[in-house]
């Protein structure tokens, strides 16, 4: 009998290690922070502007991205994007150059063209805490180059909450949106 309720109780052990622990919880976090939209040009403006399609660098897909070195980079498995970075960037740029710009949307492209590309949608940790966006773009018209500029934001992560990096990575963004902004129509 003894024997028989230690077997039980070690066959109950032996079963429960097979059980895998419960998945851990995921979070979702939008980077889309909606604005009140605020003309800057008081008359709509003569100048237009095509906005190719926004890309974005391989490793900026859904989730949140983390700097471990000046050459690597690790995910947050439990982290997600609510919507790909990249379509927030581009919705970002057509809402500050269109309605806030009142730049006119040329979608032939015979005027400027405005590519974009987000190079890199970051946390650093590696000394002070930081959210950083990098974004390069190309003005060119008639298929040349007329200027280019590499844009990077930064923004303090205030708190080691992933909260608080989703809202920095988010302001980082905004920043940088605002500051291509300025850079075509300023």
């Amino acid at each position: 009998m003894r024997s028989s309720v230690i077997l039980g109780f070690l066959l109950v052990g032996c079963v429960s290690d097979l059980v895998p622990p419960p998945a851990p919880a995921v979070h979702w976090f939008s980077l889309d922070r909606t604005r009140v939209v605020q003309s800057v040009s008081a008359r709509p403006s003569t100048v237009s502007v095509h906005l190719e399609s926004v890309e974005a660098a391989r490793h900026l897909s859904d989730r949140l991205v983390r700097r471990i070195s000046d050459v690597e980079f690790t995910v947050h498995e439990d982290t997600h994007w609510v919507e790909a970075p990249v379509r927030v960037l581009e919705r970002s740029l057509r809402r500050a150059l269109f309605e806030e710009r009142g730049l006119v949307s040329d979608f032939l492209g015979d005027d400027l063209v405005l590519t974009c590309e987000l190079v890199s949608l970051e946390e650093d940790r590696r000394s002070a805490p930081v959210a950083r966006v990098v974004l390069h773009l190309e003005l060119s018209s008639q298929f040349r180059l007329i200027r280019s500029k590499t844009i990077t934001k930064t923004v303090a992560i205030t708190s080691p909450m992933i909260e608080a990096t989703a809202l920095a990575m988010a302001q980082a963004l905004e920043l940088a949106v605002d500051a291509a902004a300025e850079w075509v129509a300023p």
